[in-house]
């Protein structure tokens, strides 16, 4: 199984431990976006801008 990777915000991550997105849909979420780690450079670098 290939690993994924998350990118996020320390302080987005601490929240996330108090209210998980998990049992949430995509709708009610807006997105998913998961990488492996091959592409993680290139996507930290966007979103660092």
């Amino acid at each position: 199984m290939p690993e994924l990777t998350h990118i996020t915000e320390h302080a987005l991550w601490d929240a996330a431990r108090e209210m998980p997105t998990r049992c949430r849909t995509l709708q009610e979420e807006g997105f998913v976006h998961c990488s492996p780690r091959a592409q993680l450079p290139r996507v930290a670098a966007f979103l660092d801008g």
